[in-house]
């Protein structure tokens, strides 16, 4: 696994595990099909770093989190077109 330029902040760490173990386990229940993933953001509003953890491959949170930030995007340009 590459490691990050910005690791997961020790303070944050424990946390944002288990986070997101609960969150894995809620919306994958065992024993049925993993076809929820999800991304977990956490970040100093401070400093302006931050990680995320995701219980998917991180190839698939990155192209999630893209697809996101895309949607976001266009609805920010398509609201300051209304205005």
């Amino acid at each position: 696994m590459a490691k990050d330029v910005f690791p997961i902040p020790k303070e944050y760490e424990q946390v944002m595990h288990a986070a997101a173990s609960v969150l894995d386990e809620t919306l994958n229940p065992q024993g049925e099909p993993k076809n929820v993933v999800f991304v977990l953001l956490v970040g100093n509003v401070n400093t302006r770093i931050g990680n995320f953890i995701s219980n998917g491959a991180r190839e698939d949170a990155v192209f999630l989190m893209e697809e996101i930030l895309k949607g976001i995007k266009q609805r920010a340009s398509s609201s300051e077109e209304k205005q």
